[in-house]
Protein backbone atom coordinates (compact mmCIF):
# COMPACT_ATOMS: atom_id res chain seq x y z
CA UNK A 1 0.00 0.00 0.00
CA UNK A 2 2.89 2.77 0.57
CA UNK A 3 4.49 2.02 -2.68
CA UNK A 4 1.15 2.26 -4.28
CA UNK A 5 0.52 6.12 -2.40
CA UNK A 6 3.63 6.97 -3.14
CA UNK A 7 3.90 6.24 -6.85
CA UNK A 8 0.31 7.58 -7.12
CA UNK A 9 1.50 10.96 -5.32
CA UNK A 10 4.83 11.30 -6.97
CA UNK A 11 5.72 14.58 -8.66
CA UNK A 12 9.30 13.95 -10.82
CA UNK A 13 10.68 12.19 -13.17
CA UNK A 14 11.90 9.77 -11.76
CA UNK A 15 10.91 7.56 -8.44
CA UNK A 16 13.49 6.19 -6.46
CA UNK A 17 12.22 3.78 -3.07
CA UNK A 18 13.95 2.01 0.31
CA UNK A 19 13.00 0.31 2.60
CA UNK A 20 11.51 1.64 6.14
CA UNK A 21 13.98 -0.48 8.53
CA UNK A 22 17.47 0.82 8.16
CA UNK A 23 18.89 -1.92 6.25
CA UNK A 24 19.13 0.66 2.79
CA UNK A 25 21.70 3.17 2.58
CA UNK A 26 20.94 6.22 1.23
CA UNK A 27 23.82 6.86 0.11
CA UNK A 28 23.71 4.43 -2.74
CA UNK A 29 20.68 6.18 -4.02
CA UNK A 30 22.93 8.35 -6.27
CA UNK A 31 24.35 4.78 -7.75
CA UNK A 32 20.66 4.24 -8.90
CA UNK A 33 20.32 7.25 -10.62
CA UNK A 34 23.43 7.40 -12.55
CA UNK A 35 22.86 3.61 -13.52
CA UNK A 36 19.38 4.68 -14.46
CA UNK A 37 20.74 7.91 -16.86
CA UNK A 38 21.94 4.85 -19.04
CA UNK A 39 18.58 4.73 -20.95
CA UNK A 40 16.48 1.82 -18.40
CA UNK A 41 13.42 2.07 -17.32
CA UNK A 42 14.25 0.54 -14.14
CA UNK A 43 17.21 -0.60 -11.77
CA UNK A 44 17.31 -2.81 -8.85
CA UNK A 45 19.94 -2.95 -6.34
CA UNK A 46 21.58 -5.87 -5.46
CA UNK A 47 22.45 -6.69 -2.25
CA UNK A 48 25.20 -9.40 -2.87
CA UNK A 49 27.09 -9.48 0.67
CA UNK A 50 24.01 -10.10 2.96
CA UNK A 51 24.21 -9.64 6.58
CA UNK A 52 21.02 -11.91 7.06
CA UNK A 53 21.34 -15.83 8.28
CA UNK A 54 22.15 -18.08 5.35
CA UNK A 55 20.01 -20.68 5.81
CA UNK A 56 17.18 -18.52 6.92
CA UNK A 57 16.87 -15.76 4.96
CA UNK A 58 19.65 -15.87 2.10
CA UNK A 59 18.81 -19.21 0.68
CA UNK A 60 15.48 -18.90 0.82
CA UNK A 61 15.62 -15.37 -0.98
CA UNK A 62 18.31 -16.90 -3.69
CA UNK A 63 15.88 -19.91 -4.67
CA UNK A 64 12.94 -17.45 -4.49
CA UNK A 65 14.66 -14.83 -6.59
CA UNK A 66 15.86 -17.04 -9.38
CA UNK A 67 12.54 -18.28 -9.51
CA UNK A 68 10.88 -15.20 -10.44
CA UNK A 69 13.35 -14.15 -12.78
CA UNK A 70 12.60 -17.61 -14.23
CA UNK A 71 8.73 -16.82 -14.70
CA UNK A 72 8.78 -13.15 -15.23
CA UNK A 73 12.46 -13.15 -17.59
CA UNK A 74 13.64 -10.27 -15.28
CA UNK A 75 16.96 -11.70 -14.23
CA UNK A 76 17.54 -9.84 -11.54
CA UNK A 77 19.77 -11.02 -8.35
CA UNK A 78 17.73 -9.53 -5.67
CA UNK A 79 14.28 -8.64 -6.08
CA UNK A 80 13.65 -8.41 -2.14
CA UNK A 81 16.09 -5.12 -2.37
CA UNK A 82 14.04 -2.06 -1.72
CA UNK A 83 16.39 0.08 -3.28
CA UNK A 84 14.72 0.79 -6.77
CA UNK A 85 14.91 3.78 -9.47
CA UNK A 86 12.11 3.86 -11.94
CA UNK A 87 11.25 6.09 -14.45
CA UNK A 88 8.10 7.68 -13.00
CA UNK A 89 5.60 7.41 -16.33
CA UNK A 90 6.19 4.13 -15.57
CA UNK A 91 4.66 3.63 -12.21
CA UNK A 92 2.04 6.27 -11.96
CA UNK A 93 -1.55 4.20 -11.78
CA UNK A 94 -0.33 1.36 -10.97
CA UNK A 95 -1.85 -0.81 -7.87
CA UNK A 96 0.14 -2.83 -6.25
CA UNK A 97 -1.84 -5.53 -4.04
CA UNK A 98 -0.16 -7.39 -0.97
CA UNK A 99 2.56 -9.32 -1.83
CA UNK A 100 3.15 -8.69 -5.37
CA UNK A 101 5.80 -6.15 -4.81
CA UNK A 102 8.42 -9.11 -5.05
CA UNK A 103 7.67 -8.60 -8.97
CA UNK A 104 8.95 -5.45 -9.14
CA UNK A 105 10.01 -3.80 -11.82
CA UNK A 106 8.14 -7.08 -13.82
CA UNK A 107 5.45 -5.85 -12.40
CA UNK A 108 5.19 -2.70 -14.28
CA UNK A 109 6.06 -4.49 -17.86
CA UNK A 110 9.37 -3.65 -17.90
CA UNK A 111 11.53 -6.62 -20.29
CA UNK A 112 14.62 -7.96 -19.45
CA UNK A 113 16.86 -5.36 -21.25
CA UNK A 114 14.90 -2.43 -19.90
CA UNK A 115 16.14 -3.01 -16.19
CA UNK A 116 19.76 -2.89 -14.77
CA UNK A 117 21.01 -4.00 -11.22
CA UNK A 118 24.05 -2.15 -9.00
CA UNK A 119 25.48 -3.47 -5.90
CA UNK A 120 24.51 -1.92 -3.20
CA UNK A 121 25.72 -2.23 0.79
CA UNK A 122 23.17 -3.94 2.88
CA UNK A 123 23.00 -3.19 6.38
CA UNK A 124 21.63 -4.75 9.52
CA UNK A 125 17.80 -4.24 10.69
CA UNK A 126 17.78 -0.81 12.97
CA UNK A 127 13.99 -0.85 13.10
CA UNK A 128 10.71 -3.62 13.22
CA UNK A 129 11.28 -6.81 12.58
CA UNK A 130 10.96 -10.05 10.05
CA UNK A 131 7.55 -10.91 8.63
CA UNK A 132 8.79 -13.87 6.99
CA UNK A 133 7.15 -17.22 7.98
CA UNK A 134 5.18 -20.55 6.70
CA UNK A 135 2.34 -18.52 5.49
CA UNK A 136 5.09 -16.11 3.52
CA UNK A 137 6.57 -19.19 1.47
CA UNK A 138 2.91 -20.51 0.59
CA UNK A 139 1.98 -16.58 -0.24
CA UNK A 140 4.92 -16.86 -2.75
CA UNK A 141 4.03 -19.68 -4.61
CA UNK A 142 0.38 -18.42 -4.73
CA UNK A 143 2.10 -15.25 -6.29
CA UNK A 144 4.21 -17.09 -8.43
CA UNK A 145 1.53 -19.44 -9.90
CA UNK A 146 -0.27 -16.04 -10.74
CA UNK A 147 2.01 -13.86 -12.04
CA UNK A 148 2.36 -14.82 -15.69
CA UNK A 149 -1.28 -14.45 -16.04
CA UNK A 150 -1.31 -10.84 -14.53
CA UNK A 151 1.16 -9.83 -16.72
CA UNK A 152 -0.33 -11.51 -19.74
CA UNK A 153 -4.08 -9.67 -19.37
CA UNK A 154 -5.25 -10.53 -15.79
CA UNK A 155 -9.37 -9.99 -16.94
CA UNK A 156 -8.86 -12.39 -20.14
CA UNK A 157 -7.76 -15.31 -17.38
CA UNK A 158 -9.84 -14.76 -14.75
CA UNK A 159 -12.74 -15.52 -17.31
CA UNK A 160 -10.59 -18.58 -18.58
CA UNK A 161 -9.97 -19.71 -14.92
CA UNK A 162 -13.64 -19.46 -14.01
CA UNK A 163 -14.43 -21.94 -16.78
CA UNK A 164 -11.64 -24.08 -15.77
CA UNK A 165 -12.84 -24.35 -12.07
CA UNK A 166 -16.06 -25.51 -13.45
CA UNK A 167 -14.87 -28.01 -15.38
CA UNK A 168 -12.39 -29.32 -12.49
CA UNK A 169 -15.49 -29.13 -9.94
CA UNK A 170 -17.81 -31.39 -12.29
CA UNK A 171 -14.65 -33.66 -12.87
CA UNK A 172 -14.11 -33.83 -9.39
CA UNK A 173 -17.77 -34.39 -8.38
CA UNK A 174 -18.04 -37.21 -10.87
CA UNK A 175 -14.96 -38.89 -9.50
CA UNK A 176 -16.58 -39.14 -6.23
CA UNK A 177 -19.70 -40.29 -7.76
CA UNK A 178 -17.79 -43.04 -9.43
CA UNK A 179 -15.79 -43.63 -5.88
CA UNK A 180 -12.41 -43.34 -7.65
CA UNK A 181 -9.91 -41.85 -5.28
CA UNK A 182 -7.18 -41.15 -7.98
CA UNK A 183 -9.95 -38.85 -10.02
CA UNK A 184 -11.13 -36.89 -6.67
CA UNK A 185 -7.04 -36.48 -5.43
CA UNK A 186 -5.67 -35.51 -8.75
CA UNK A 187 -8.58 -33.06 -10.30
CA UNK A 188 -9.88 -31.59 -6.48
CA UNK A 189 -5.97 -30.68 -6.58
CA UNK A 190 -5.81 -29.39 -10.37
CA UNK A 191 -9.17 -27.46 -8.84
CA UNK A 192 -7.70 -25.93 -5.67
CA UNK A 193 -4.48 -24.68 -7.68
CA UNK A 194 -7.22 -23.20 -10.63
CA UNK A 195 -9.32 -21.66 -7.70
CA UNK A 196 -6.22 -19.82 -6.25
CA UNK A 197 -5.03 -18.35 -9.38
CA UNK A 198 -8.79 -17.34 -9.70
CA UNK A 199 -9.29 -15.39 -6.65
CA UNK A 200 -5.72 -14.31 -6.68
CA UNK A 201 -6.39 -12.16 -10.01
CA UNK A 202 -9.59 -11.24 -8.83
CA UNK A 203 -8.00 -9.84 -5.70
CA UNK A 204 -5.38 -8.03 -8.24
CA UNK A 205 -8.37 -6.48 -10.72
CA UNK A 206 -10.41 -5.24 -7.66
CA UNK A 207 -7.57 -3.60 -6.31
CA UNK A 208 -6.58 -1.76 -9.60
CA UNK A 209 -10.57 -0.63 -9.60
CA UNK A 210 -10.52 0.21 -5.95
CA UNK A 211 -6.96 1.36 -5.14
CA UNK A 212 -4.41 -0.33 -2.48
CA UNK A 213 -4.41 2.00 -0.09
CA UNK A 214 -6.82 5.55 1.65
CA UNK A 215 -5.45 8.26 2.38
CA UNK A 216 -7.04 11.08 4.58
CA UNK A 217 -6.57 14.56 4.72
CA UNK A 218 -5.90 16.45 7.60
CA UNK A 219 -6.58 20.22 7.09
CA UNK A 220 -5.67 23.54 9.47
CA UNK A 221 -8.26 26.25 10.06
CA UNK A 222 -6.68 28.31 7.87
CA UNK A 223 -7.29 26.38 4.97
CA UNK A 224 -11.43 26.34 5.44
Amino acid sequence: AALSAGFSFCKGEVVLTMDGDGQNDPKDLPLLLEELKKGYKAVSGWRKERKEDFLKRVLPSKIANWMIALVTGCKIHDTGCGLKAYKAELVRGIQIPHGFHRFLPALFGVKGKEVSEVIVKDRSRKAGKSHYGLLRTFEVIRELLTIRFVLSGPEKWKNRFLKINMILAILTTLGAVLKSLPLVGGFGILLIVSYAIYKNLERFLKVQQKGAYRVKYFWTKEEE
